[in-house]
């Protein structure tokens, strides 16, 4: 899968743990270092390199229960764990001296390494939770993120949402602070991002008054502190790449939208808003499920075949063993998806379903042989699919291929197979890279 055929996920604000350290400080080799942020203070990078005397912790889902037990969760989850991971700190250390029995202090001593191990993991996530609690207030990024949510998700409506991306820029370019800087603090890149999303939704809608609004966007950037026009010509880059005609797949879904009752205050983090800036699913849903379904177009995703091979090579093979190579960086919120649907958490898609195919009775998701509950099923490299070549061929059932799953009825003749529920396959992503959103920018051809 090419880049190109979803230019819009690696625009979006990310609200899962590993993905926000990742977006705004960078994870390399397992390290972050915390003395970077996301917010270029005018200017959009590749990243910065870290300083010798910086802050940096290191994140290990391998030795960090904590970290491999959080790195999905939400904002909102994850405040909430930090506090509790606090307060169960302090009971384990609290002890009173003056009053302590002998047993008391020798029961308090057994419990030391695993007191100073429980120090360590809770001084690197309250470090680091606070970090990005200045950054997502800093920037308002709740109020961005919901922004760029409508013009991803909601319905066609180019006034309204010309009108909120306009509210954001010109709060930058209006309202300084004590200190002289802006006291909507929207960091620049933000504010391109938003452009962005939003030329690149309308880019066809030949509507003069959408002609303008792009216009007037351009120039309200021009007015923002340290824009200049590099930041206008990273716009028309990026429209050159992600332009509809290097497209194969859809990006905007037609469903209800969200625009009323979104422009109000948000003053919290619960279900509801973690809803609103969640809802975005990336194209790569709906190439799996067409891949599960039997309905890929050949015409976009060509298949090969193999001479005495088991597999049925043509569009109406159903896979259930899937490797996925991103070329030009894969998102967090992919890699989310995907550790999803191999624990069959992800519903399948019904655009997708052959003709005349009908739901299966059977609620279970992955199919059998998938990959555990903490498979993640990335790579970094196309070294990473490999060992998944094993067995493939028997992984792919055809219209009269292997006997239903149980709970399935097979298929009448003539009638397709019947389709789960749930995506049932395991997918294996396979990527040259994790994105940031200022490398994806600044790395546009």
């Amino acid at each position: 899968v090419d880049r190109a055929d979803d230019p819009l996920t690696p625009l979006l604000t990310q609200w899962t743990y590993e993905a926000m350290v990742h977006e705004n400080f960078g994870i390399r080799d397992g390290i972050v270092d915390l003395s970077t942020d996301g917010s270029s203070h005018g200017r959009l990078n590749a990243g910065s390199v870290p300083s010798e005397d910086a802050d940096k912790q290191v994140l290990s889902p391998q030795h960090d229960n904590f970290f491999a037990s959080h790195r999905d969760s939400d904002w909102g989850e994850l405040c909430t764990s930090v506090k509790d991971l606090i307060e169960a700190y302090k009971a384990l250390h609290h002890i009173d001296l003056a009053t302590a029995s002998l047993h008391d202090i020798k029961e308090f001593m057994s419990r030391f390494p695993e007191a100073k191990a429980q120090s360590t993991i809770m001084t690197r996530h309250a470090s680091i939770v606070g970090r990005l609690g200045d950054i997502v207030m800093g920037r308002s990024l709740v109020d961005v993120s919901t922004v760029e949510q409508e013009l991803a998700c909601g319905p066609a409506a180019p006034n309204d949402h010309a009108k909120l991306v306009l509210e954001c820029i010109k709060r930058r370019a209006e309202e300084p602070g004590p200190d002289g800087e802006p006291r909507f603090a929207h960091d620049l890149n933000d504010l391109l991002k938003l452009v962005m999303l939003y030329e690149l939704r309308y880019e066809n809608s030949g509507k003069s008054s959408v002609e303008a609004h792009c216009a007037e966007m351009r120039e309200a950037l021009r007015n923002v502190r340290a824009a200049g026009p590099s930041h206008i010509a990273l716009l028309d880059r990026f429209m050159r790449f992600g332009a509809a005609a290097n497209r194969v797949c859809p990006l905007y879904p037609k469903a209800p939208g969200m625009l009323k009752g979104m422009v109000k205050a948000i003053s919290g983090f619960g279900g509801d808003v973690q809803n609103v800036l969640t809802q975005h699913t990336p194209v790569l849903k709906r190439i799996v499920a067409q891949l599960c379904n039997g309905t890929l177009p050949a015409e976009q995703f060509p298949f090969q075949s193999v001479s005495h091979s088991a597999v049925q090579a043509d569009e109406t093979a159903r896979c259930t063993d899937v490797i996925v190579f991103m070329a030009g960086g894969a998102t967090y919120e992919e890699s989310l998806l995907v550790s999803r649907i191999n624990r069959g958490d992800v519903d399948n898609d019904p655009t997708t379903f052959p003709p005349g195919a009908e739901v299966a009775q059977s609620t279970s998701g992955a199919p059998a042989g998938a990959a555990p509950h903490h498979d993640r099923g990335h790579s970094m490299d196309a070294a990473g699919g490999k060992g998944m070549l094993t067995g493939l061929a028997s992984r792919f059932t055809g219209h009269s291929a292997a006997a239903p799953d149980d709970g399935e009825a097979p298929a009448e003749s003539g009638k397709p197979a019947p389709v789960s529920k749930k995506l049932a396959c395991h997918v294996r992503l396979v990527a040259n890279g994790m994105l940031r959103s200022s490398d994806f920018v600044m790395g546009l051809p």
